[in-house]
């Protein structure tokens, strides 16, 4: 949060469709004016458990962002459950992960490198 990353694709590369902006957000904390929430047009993506107020959950809907609910695992969101949200048709345009969310894929043995 403290980055406010709009994680845009700058590589200038053409794109066949535009790509998916996903973020892990289990409380969903990220501010509405953050550069990711203004940006969004309809290429925002955001997980968050179900403990999220349902009010936030709809300002983030106004602004733009679609939010999914999903299970949490130890107080986190159960990566298996975003995975399979993504691989719903939505993985082709998911943007690159942080490296700490790429870490947390590993432990869980979701990835093979």
């Amino acid at each position: 949060m403290a980055d406010d990353p709009a994680l845009t694709d700058r590589s200038g590369l053409p794109r066949r469709r535009p790509l998916l902006r996903a973020v892990l957000d289990s409380r969903l904390r990220t501010p509405l004016d953050s550069q990711l929430v203004w940006s969004a047009s309809g290429d925002v993506l955001v997980f968050c458990g179900a403990e999220a107020e349902v009010a936030r959950v709809a300002e983030f809907e106004a602004a733009g962002v679609e939010v999914v609910r999903v299970a949490g695992v130890g107080g986190r969101l159960d990566l298996r459950a975003v995975l399979e949200v993504l691989g719903s048709g939505r993985s082709e345009r998911a943007a690159g992960v942080r490296l700490g969310t790429k870490w947390a894929f590993l432990a869980e043995g979701l990835v093979d490198r």
